[in-house]
């Protein structure tokens, strides 16, 4: 409904195009979602849920606060210097990889910049086709890698345990 983009996907070790359309859009994000996955593994009833609990709602003892409100009060705020767009892109696709979601700290470059192509942008990458993209645990992994998005902007160097030990609490 948004338009059409061609996402970059960087993975070891070469790069893959994957056809994309942003399919909703909350204050502080888009959902965009492969197309071979539209309406296969996720629909809009999913992203409308998905854009609701990022942005106003969750599950735990603060409902009325979404993902966002409740990373961003915690850990601070995500980059915002490579796209000067302050929405964070959410990233919906059959992975290739054994993982349910990742950030990708070379997004924060311009591309070709690195060995590692870039999308230029604040992104996060979210399997669509082992789980619910709207189900609770995806949700969860959805603010576990957010958190790895913000922690980039303020200590890239950080010690992998620690980074994932905050993530964790985000979930």
């Amino acid at each position: 409904p948004y338009g059409c983009t061609k996402f970059r996907v960087s993975m070891f070790p070469v790069a893959d195009l994957k056809s994309c359309t942003v399919r909703g859009m909350g204050d502080h994000c888009y959902v965009v979602v492969e197309d071979a996955q539209w309406n296969v593994n996720i629909n809009q009833a999913q992203v409308n849920t998905i854009v609701d609990r990022f942005e106003n709602t969750s599950i735990g003892p603060f409902p009325g606060q979404g993902i966002w409100d409740l990373d961003t009060a915690h850990f601070g705020d995500p980059p915002d210097n490579l796209d000067q767009d302050p929405r964070v892109y959410i990233l919906y696709y059959d992975f290739d990889v054994a993982s349910d979601g990742f950030f990708w700290g070379f997004d924060q470059e311009c591309d070709d910049v690195s060995q590692f192509h870039s999308n230029e942008c604040d992104v996060v990458y979210m399997n669509c086709s082992d789980f619910d993209p709207a189900g609770s645990y995806l949700l969860a992994v959805l603010a576990h890698e957010f958190e790895h998005l913000i922690h980039f902007n303020y200590d890239q160097d950080e010690l992998p345990w620690v980074d994932e030990g905050l993530a964790e609490l985000a979930m």
